[in-house]
């Protein structure tokens, strides 16, 4: 499961913790609150925005980011 969580060097990755963060959060409250009132609830579109900017930055960060193999030669 921590896999997930570390990049291509092998270091845990905060974009992906943030992304998962945000993600799951943003689903759980939003589950919740339509249980609750028994009606589908719509998602704010700042926080879809945030979503989309972080899975955004995280597919550019990993296109250009450095592998370890780079580093050392």
């Amino acid at each position: 499961m921590t896999q997930f969580f570390k990049d291509a060097n092998n270091q845990l990755s905060s974009m992906r913790l943030a992304l998962i963060l945000w993600t799951v959060g943003t689903f759980g409250i939003w589950a919740g609150i339509s249980i609750a009132t028994m009606t589908v609830q719509a998602v704010p579109m700042e926080v879809s925005a945030i979503i989309g900017v972080l899975a955004a930055g995280k597919a550019a960060q990993t296109k250009y980011e450095p592998k370890y193999e780079d580093i050392e030669a």
